[in-house]
């Protein structure tokens, strides 16, 4: 859970983007709840959540957290929206090698949010035969 910006609270839903607080705005500017206060994520991540995600929602937390994204890590992160696992596939593509295709175009993302996100990918990988 994260903490929602518009009604200062724990929202389950913030992550799946389904949060119903809607768009509010702020000092002359537009934010979003979800997950977006002052231009920035305020998405609380934790390793353990991670590990049960499927690739779509790591996918989506990448979109949301990556501003501005490397345009070689875009077309990996698109595929990823549509993959549950690593043997899922897309096109001729195995989920696998999308998600070593990202990371390899993914050395410019830096933060917290990108630490976890990166290790949790790699982690899959290394268990993944």
């Amino acid at each position: 859970m994260a903490l929602c910006g518009v009604q200062n609270i724990d929202c389950k839903f913030l992550v799946e983007g389904d949060c119903t607080h809607k768009k509010v705005k702020w000092d002359g500017g537009e934010w979003l709840c979800p997950l977006y206060k002052f231009g920035r994520p305020i998405v609380d991540l934790h390793e353990e959540a991670l590990k049960k995600r499927p690739l779509y929602q790591i996918a989506n937390l990448i979109f949301r957290d990556w501003r501005p994204m490397h345009y070689g890590a875009i077309p990996y992160v698109q595929a990823m929206s549509s993959l549950d696992t690593l043997d899922s596939t897309y096109i001729s593509d195995t989920g696998r090698s999308i998600v070593t295709y990202f990371l390899s175009n993914a050395q410019t993302w830096r933060g917290g949010n990108a630490r976890l996100i990166k290790a949790e990918l790699r982690r899959r990988l290394k268990e993944h035969k």
